[in-house]
């Protein structure tokens, strides 16, 4: 039988090599499901690069919407911290498509309007995108006309397009969802880019349609 022996000062040694090789695997790994949650987008594994508006139209392609090229409208969005009740129901809709707003509360992102030409019916529809650092970061698809509807960037594809999403809707001021206000179903801010925090929400307080 054969005994190995290690002095003290080496098995020390040893014990600190194996501890930096641990520290760099986890690193590594760390590293490579970061690099692969960036390169997919969100949680759902969408891809959500939108550097340039070639990347912004075809993330809205891979859900089967189809619009105009040209974005009607681009403007900033300041999330607020804390969030109000109407951002809290607006976020719910965030997570059921695989994003979340509330790490970039107190962020300011840009929003992104595009006017969608397939909906399947009569109705003038917009496809808004929230983009924080050359990513989509949140957004829906909705209705301008009053009483109009809101949806998750997936519904046509899960045959739920024309139904409003009746958790966040019903939590919206009507004006959110009407053709008088300028934004129908995104999250609210002033026309300055300030956060709202009042319950009675303006018109103008909207992200543009």
């Amino acid at each position: 039988m054969f005994v190995c022996s290690i002095k003290a000062g080496k098995k020390k040694w040893v014990i600190v090599a194996l501890a930096v090789i641990l520290v760099a695997i986890t690193v590594f790994l760390a590293f490579g499901k970061w690099n692969a949650a960036a390169e997919s987008g969100n949680a759902k594994g969408y891809s959500c690069l939108a550097s340039s508006n070639d990347e912004r139209v075809a993330f809205l392609a891979q859900f089967g919407w189809q619009v105009e090229t040209e974005p009607l409208e681009i403007r900033d969005v300041a999330i607020p911290d804390p969030f109000d009740e109407v951002y809290t129901q607006y976020n719910t809709l965030q997570k059921q498509q695989g994003f979340d707003l509330e790490p970039l509360a107190g962020k300011v992102c840009r929003q992104w309007v595009y006017e969608v030409t397939n909906y399947p019916a009569e109705t003038p529809v917009h496809a808004n995108l929230l983009v924080f650092e050359d990513r989509v970061v949140g957004g829906d698809i909705c209705s301008t006309e009053l009483d109009g509807f809101m949806l998750p960037f997936d519904a046509l594809g899960s045959g739920n397009a024309g139904t409003a999403s009746s958790a966040v809707s019903s939590a919206l001021p009507e004006s959110a969802v009407s053709s008088g206000a300028p934004v129908s179903s995104q999250a609210p801010v002033s026309s300055e880019g300030a956060p709202v925090s009042s319950s009675e929400i303006p018109a103008n307080a909207w992200p543009t349609d």
